[in-house]
């Protein structure tokens, strides 16, 4: 616990610009571990290398390189993104950009928050002219199942994940897309085809989305400072948000999330775990035990509490039922070819379970180990 405070006290300090006030031995090794776990090392790099902590010379090297190496990867993303943004003017393709496009900015160092891809927003109609444009520039098209999104991948690691909708086409995600569906009457326009949301409705997605990774995986600290810095930096309007967040039914997480974050970095005092409640102490745990995108045990627990029946008693029943032999509507998003030969679809619960076995043996072994710790625990 004392361990994580220290490191907690390190990033508060960075997420401010500040240098941190260090007056324990620190384990650097541990601590380099554990943010680059929550993807903030290029955050903690300026100010750490700058504080009175003495450094050899491989762990100066060390930090300085992960520093610059972000800060180069955000002036390569920068120009790309120009380049792509204005064959998207060319060719009248409308576009939002999303997430790390807004958030970068806001951090007290350029290049100093690490991102893993940049993501963009477009209409749903335009991947016949998506898929030239981008291979033009060299990226390649990776056909993945996800629904929401298509990836263009540029070898060293240029990655853009192009939205043609912001959430999955579920039931705990209904309310988020039927508001931001309403929400493109109101974008602001940058250029001719380049739009954005309003200052709340980039709020509101950003906290939607952190919704969203913990009811999967769990989010980590890294969305704690995009909250923080977001709130500190871009004027909203508070009641509008309030009554918003309420009608999305994740008011309750968002204050959640914004108490937390302000214990945490808006403080003079260097962050104590003494300045929380046990509830919030409970919630930064979680959290720091996460990493940037949450843990396979956290994503396989969220799974099946969703997909379980309601009996306790047929609970792992229903559950490997439903990941065994899935909804016909998968297999049209994973295998939309052999989808479309009616003949052919007995053959996908046949399938499914031979290739997993096959092709990933150790994650369905892992899958099992936690559903029966599950069931031990008190579900």
């Amino acid at each position: 616990m004392k361990e994580l405070e220290q490191y907690l006290r390190i990033f508060a300090s960075a997420v401010n610009g500040k240098v941190p006030l260090i007056d324990e031995p620190i384990d650097l090794d541990k601590l380099y571990r554990f943010t680059g776990s929550h993807s903030i090392s290029a955050t903690v790099a300026p100010v750490l290398l700058k504080s009175d902590i003495k450094l050899d010379r491989s762990q100066w090297l060390k930090w300085k390189e992960i520093f610059y190496k972000n800060y180069r990867r955000t002036l390569l993303y920068d120009d790309e993104r120009k380049m792509i943004f204005s064959a998207f003017e060319d060719n009248q393709i409308s576009f939002i950009p999303l997430k790390a496009v807004v958030l970068n900015r806001l951090y007290p160092v350029y290049g100093s928050r690490e991102f893993a891809d940049n993501d963009i927003l477009v209409g749903s109609d335009v991947l016949d002219k998506l898929e030239p444009i981008m291979s033009a520039f060299g990226y390649e098209f990776i056909p993945v199942s996800i629904t929401v999104h298509y990836i263009f991948h540029k070898e060293p690691m240029y990655n853009f994940e192009i939205h043609h909708r912001l959430f999955p086409d579920r039931k705990e995600f209904r309310l988020f897309n039927e508001y931001f569906q309403k929400r493109f009457d109101n974008l602001r326009h940058s250029s001719e085809c380049e739009l954005s949301f309003g200052n709340e409705d980039n709020y509101i997605y950003l906290l939607a989305h952190a919704y969203k990774h913990n009811l999967e995986s769990g989010t980590g600290l890294r969305t704690l400072s995009d909250i923080y810095l977001y709130r500190k930096k871009i004027k909203t309007d508070k009641e509008y948000l309030d009554r918003t967040l309420k009608e999305l039914e994740i008011y309750e997480f968002a204050k959640e999330l914004e108490n937390l974050s302000e214990k945490l970095f808006a403080t003079d005092a260097p962050f104590s775990f003494s300045s929380l409640t046990e509830e919030e102490l409970a919630l930064l745990k979680k959290i720091s035990g996460s990493g940037t995108f949450g843990t396979a045990e956290a994503f396989i627990r969220n799974k099946y509490k969703r997909y379980s029946g309601e009996k306790k008693s047929f609970r792992r029943i229903h559950y490997f039922k439903k990941r065994l032999f899935p909804d016909i509507g998968l297999y049209k998003k994973k295998h939309p070819v052999l989808y479309r030969h009616k003949l052919l679809h007995p053959w996908f619960y046949i399938y499914r379970p031979i290739y997993s076995v096959f092709s990933d043996s150790k994650s369905i072994k892992n899958e099992i180990k936690v559903v029966s710790k599950m069931k031990k625990e008190k579900e």
